[in-house]
């Protein structure tokens, strides 16, 4: 996960490596699945991944295209994404986010972050956190730490992480408040434990 390309770069290098990986251009597999495949997003995955052994990722950007969800289009603009992730009945939770984000960004200047539609991942030359509206009511700041690490209160195991496995704990917020001198510790043990 040293990548620090952002969504839309990463987008952009599916589409344009799709005749290599392929042997189709993406506008072929866009038409094809527009014609042939299912309406619906997920479901046009999973046709493009069972019947032309497409990976999912590459199988994602064809259908997001197919179905009208382009994702070329959808991660040009971070504000917009940012803003949308916390809109509606999740509003409120802007400022725990914004806080999250102030301390996270102010761990050291080799910190960088990429907004995606579900959360925000801060990175050093791994991700060591993501940030994003669990519940109508409370943030999720998910780390990555040491394997013996034990919960405590104020962190809790995290199974279901956006970022996947390696994200182990979280700390829970539903406001800036709640950002303790704990919580701050946690955060920056992420930090100081993540490579680079």
């Amino acid at each position: 996960m040293g990548n620090k390309k952002s969504p839309e770069e990463l987008v952009e290098e599916i589409v344009a490596s799709m005749q290599d990986v392929t042997g189709k251009k993406f506008n072929w597999w866009v038409k094809h699945a527009k014609k042939d495949g299912p309406d619906k997003q997920m479901a046009c995955v999973k046709w493009l991944k069972e019947n032309h052994g497409l990976k999912h990722y590459v199988a994602l950007v064809i259908a997001a295209e197919a179905v009208g969800n382009s994702m070329r289009k959808s991660y040009s603009d971070p504000d917009k994404l940012l803003t949308n992730l916390y809109s509606g009945k999740k509003d409120h939770l802007r400022p725990a986010h914004d806080a999250a984000a102030k301390l996270i960004m102010g761990l050291g200047k080799d910190v960088s972050d990429r907004v995606c539609k579900t959360y925000v991942s801060y990175f050093k030359a791994n991700q060591f956190a993501i940030v994003h509206p669990a519940t109508q009511k409370l943030v999720d700041i998910n780390l990555v730490l040491p394997k013996d690490t034990e919960a405590d209160g104020v962190i809790e195991a995290c199974k279901n992480s956006p970022g996947g496995e390696r994200f182990n704990f979280r700390i829970r917020i539903g406001d800036a408040s709640e950002l303790d001198a704990a919580a701050k510790r946690w955060i920056k043990l992420a930090y100081k434990s993540a490579k680079g």
